[in-house]
């Protein structure tokens, strides 16, 4: 490229980072408000009500606040005074909200549904407080799983704001430290959601004993992986015989199905 090339190369980068830019500040105002939302018109209300006990508000509510604490102090309505890079920085510094939020969003939204059948004054609660103009006709869910989303839709943005950011621009190092950051938070975070999904695995297992034979897997080893299980001939006294296997990645266990459905553990 020639300079003149070269020169309009540069003022195009920087008109697409900007928009870039704006796009963080307005998805991240629209992201604020929705949180606010929740708290508003959903979780304050309802404290007070005790239609649900504490350990059940808890569970719906209490990390969507301190996520919403986290964000809500950077200035989202002066695009001057906002500290995009600060944002970033706190986010990886507090990754265990976001981590804690994701790996109890589904076991949250499966008490929902466990409530919304049993508890009526819950279930009524909810459906007046749909009925807020706040809520511009958004469901709980689809307020709930923001954060599940953002993380996610931070990383593209960060990407863009990467690609659009000239190499020899004042903040190109800081945008790119920013987002090993945020991909670090989003690794951290599956991490959380995989080694859930084990112990919840893990426990169906346990479950699945007869409470004679039952062992527990979870207390001894927290690292313990589940990797697979099935039924399998192994050669008896008295000729072969089919047993149940469930292999981890620290041992093997095998047992065979008793007249309820439970599986008698052999030592």
């Amino acid at each position: 490229l020639n300079s003149a090339d070269a020169l309009e190369h540069r003022e195009n980068l920087l008109k697409k980072r900007v928009h870039v830019i704006r796009e963080i500040i307005s998805t991240e105002k629209v992201y604020i408000n929705r949180l606010k939302i929740v708290l508003e018109v959903f979780a304050i209300p309802l404290k007070p009500l005790k239609i649900i006990d504490c350990q059940d508000y808890a569970k719906q509510f209490d990390l969507l606040e301190r996520l919403f604490e986290l964000h809500v102090k950077y200035d989202v309505e002066d695009e001057s005074q906002f500290d995009l890079m600060g944002l970033f920085d706190d986010i990886s510094l507090n990754v265990e909200i976001y981590s804690n939020y994701l790996v109890n969003y589904e076991p949250a939204m499966q008490r929902r549904g466990h409530l919304l059948t049993t508890n009526r004054k819950f279930g009524d609660f909810l459906e007046k407080a749909l009925k807020d103009p706040q809520c511009c006709n958004l469901g709980l869910e689809s307020l709930l799983i923001l954060p599940v989303q953002r993380i996610p839709r931070y990383r593209l943005l960060l990407e863009q704001l990467i690609k659009y950011t000239p190499v020899d621009h004042p903040e190109y190092a800081l945008v790119q430290e920013e987002l090993v950051k945020i991909c670090d938070v989003a690794q951290y975070n599956n991490e959380a959601i995989r080694a859930r999904e084990n112990r919840q695995q893990i426990m169906e297992i346990m479950m699945s004993f007869e409470s004679r034979s039952r062992i527990d897997l979870l207390s001894d080893d927290n690292k313990r992986r589940y990797i697979k299980d099935g039924s399998l001939l192994r050669q008896c006294r008295r000729g072969p015989k089919e047993f149940h296997f469930w292999l981890f990645s620290d041992k093997l266990l095998y047992g065979q199905r008793n007249p309820l459905g439970l599986y008698v553990l052999n030592r």
